[in-house]
């Protein structure tokens, strides 16, 4: 796992230019640039996949209260991760905007399980419980850590700062990006190498589940279940 500093000196050095002593706290324009473009590329490379690297599980007790607070890091919900303890079935949490409306106005129950959403960036729950746990899995918006390598942020914003994702997928974005702004012919071809190595990373960092045949054997149908167009 690079510093920020590691990783901009590997970016300088193999664009032909000379490293610099400091980046996050420069007072250089030039070196100002290439910050904005080091935090623009891990905002893309953060918010462009589900990345396992970044997911996370919050839990949150209910009270008679209707509102709840997302983690301040919360970026996505991973579907069908919402539950309750001791509940066998799962939590809607994303019940339907129709769905909802009627629950509003309908003064029965909820049935087996909660009913809830996420809106203005708070969670609404159904008729809570007091007492009850929820618990899901999400997807973080703090792809940084600071120098203490514990506390996740956004953005980069100390030369000692870390990297949570791919150190050579980092640097390879920002290459690319510091080339064309520049004016350097090459960045296209820094950009091609770049698109194939985000592709194999993604491809490889969380694994697949294989899908079986309508029998339930290991050996898949060799007809496909519908037209391929649809």
């Amino acid at each position: 796992m690079l510093t920020l500093k590691e990783m901009l000196d590997n970016v300088l050095l193999e664009s032909g230019m000379d490293t610099e002593s400091i980046y996050a706290t420069s007072t250089e324009d030039s070196v100002r640039r290439l910050m904005r473009l080091a935090n623009r590329s891990a905002r893309r490379i953060a918010t462009g996949h589900a990345w396992q690297a970044l997911r996370r599980t919050y839990t949150f007790s209910l009270t008679t209260a209707l509102e709840y607070v997302l983690p301040v890091d919360f970026r996505e919900l991973i579907s069908d991760t919402t539950f309750v303890d001791s509940y066998v079935h799962g939590v809607d949490m994303r019940t339907r905007p129709e769905q909802w409306r009627y629950l509003q106005v309908n003064v029965t129950g909820t049935g087996p399980r909660y009913r809830m959403r996420i809106m203005g960036n708070v969670i609404h729950v159904y008729q809570p419980q007091s007492g009850d746990e929820i618990s899901f899995e999400y997807t973080s918006d703090y792809p940084v850590l600071d120098t203490d390598q514990e506390t996740a942020q956004k953005l980069f914003d100390a030369d000692t700062d870390t990297w949570r994702l791919d150190d050579d997928l980092l640097e390879m974005d920002i290459i690319w990006r510091y080339k064309k702004l520049l004016g350097l012919q090459d960045w296209q071809v820094d950009h091609a190498e770049f698109k194939t190595y985000d592709r194999t990373v993604k491809g490889q960092e969380a694994g697949a589940k294989t899908i079986y045949g309508v029998d339930g054997s290991e050996m898949p149908n060799t007809e496909p279940y519908t037209d391929l167009y649809i």
